[in-house]
């Protein structure tokens, strides 16, 4: 027997997960409780009608179940709900991000690396971004403390402020153009598309003058089936094989990865310890046995989304390592966590090398040989590639 899926269950978990993250306030305990107690009685009606048990789940399917099974809301209000602290505001953030979306897709048919509007384009995305980190500097805070919706807009600006990205993000504008094509709406209402960092999956946003689809960075890697699939979900309502075709696409390791690497550029201050293993128990085993507990602590976060691909990052600029909660799991053994810490601790320790043609080499051969001195490398490292398979067999 095949299996069992639950489709939007991972996202769902992730969506949630990002929520707690950036701290909850007192009203919002009950309807995030009722929430999570109707997925959980769903995944439970759904195994019982096919005799499984939610154990039996997919790695992701389980990991979230078990995650939303054992969640106590209550514990994730933020302390200063209701009292006198506040995250960093800036007014204007969200506004920046929606022009420079549009802008995106204005420009697309005229945008190429070798124009000077995209020279412009990147300037801008650098400019916003350093902007902003200005401003959070100066009330003595770095973007993790940004309020939820400046933190995605930063994220997504900083995100695509690298040359390599940006045209990863303008080809998929051009998938969601041909999508458009294929599927043409209302021609008295142009769809203009927003792919940005966002908590849904869509939205759309009707006017007199045209529709806004504003659509998940996640995405991004999407091939032209799924964007056909999105095009026609958000336009033309939800329909069966596109909507699974569109989840699925949602709790693949590709969309996580993006989601991953968005926050790692400004993850929000939570405990290092996760609902299995602490990543500051990780961190004194490791700084004690490879660093002579010399090694300066960074700050320790579990992702809000799981991958299979991407475990770890380290952001230099925020002294930040960010591990993947897909490990934080009863069945990744400690020495699994100890070995991805090790890995982005040494990013932090080691520079970079740089070779003969000023390329920058974070996994040059000193850095490959200092990983290899973590007395269960090869074991660690076995595990860690069947955790990744079974992440990704579960996805397909």
């Amino acid at each position: 027997m095949p299996a069992l899926r639950i489709t939007g269950l991972v996202a769902a978990s992730t969506r949630i997960r990002s929520r707690l993250r950036a701290g909850l306030g007192p009203d919002d305990v009950t309807p995030l409780k009722r929430e999570v107690d109707a997925l959980v009685r769903r995944v439970d009606a759904l195994c019982a009608s096919r005799g499984v048990a939610p154990g039996d789940l997919p790695g992701p399917s389980r990991m979230a179940y078990r995650f939303l099974r054992e969640l106590e809301v209550e514990r994730h209000v933020a302390p200063g709900a209701g009292g006198t602290s506040s995250p960093v505001r800036i007014g204007n953030a969200v506004r920046v991000g929606h022009t420079i979306a549009g802008r995106l897709w204005h420009h697309l048919p005229s945008l190429v690396p070798e124009a000077p509007a995209w020279a412009r384009l990147e300037r801008e995305l650098r400019t916003n971004a350093a902007a902003i980190e200005q401003i959070c500097a100066r009330q003595g805070a770095t973007p993790s403390a940004l309020e939820r919706p400046s933190r995605r807009v930063y994220c997504w600006l900083a995100y695509l402020g690298t040359a390599s990205q940006l045209v990863v993000h303008v080809e998929a504008l051009r998938r969601a153009r041909a999508a458009l094509r294929a599927a043409p709406p209302d021609p008295r209402r142009p769809v203009l598309v927003h792919l940005v960092n966002t908590d849904a999956l869509w939205r759309t946003r009707p006017s007199r003058a045209a529709v806004v689809l504003t659509v998940n960075e996640g995405f991004v890697h999407a091939d032209d089936a799924v964007w056909r699939a999105v095009v026609r979900c958000a336009l033309a309502g939800r329909q069966g094989a596109d909507a699974r075709r569109v989840h699925d696409f949602a709790e693949s390791d590709a969309f996580g990865a993006v989601l991953f690497d968005l926050e790692a550029l400004a993850p929000t201050v939570a405990a290092a310890r996760g609902r299995v293993h602490s990543l500051d128990e990780s961190f004194a085993r490791v700084n004690a046995a490879y660093f002579a507990g010399r090694m300066p602590k960074p700050a320790l976060v579990w992702s809000a989304a799981p991958t299979a691909r991407t475990f770890g990052r380290y952001q230099r600029s925020r002294d930040t390592v960010l591990l993947s909660s897909s490990l934080d799991d009863p069945r990744v053994p400690t020495s699994v966590v100890d070995l991805v810490l090790y890995h982005e601790l040494l990013h932090k320790h080691l520079a970079p090398t740089v070779t003969n043609g000023g390329r920058r080499v974070a996994h040059g051969r000193s850095f490959r040989a200092a990983e290899r001195r973590f007395a269960a490398f090869d074991e660690a490292t076995r595990l860690l590639g069947q955790i990744a398979a079974e992440w990704r067999r579960a996805a397909r």
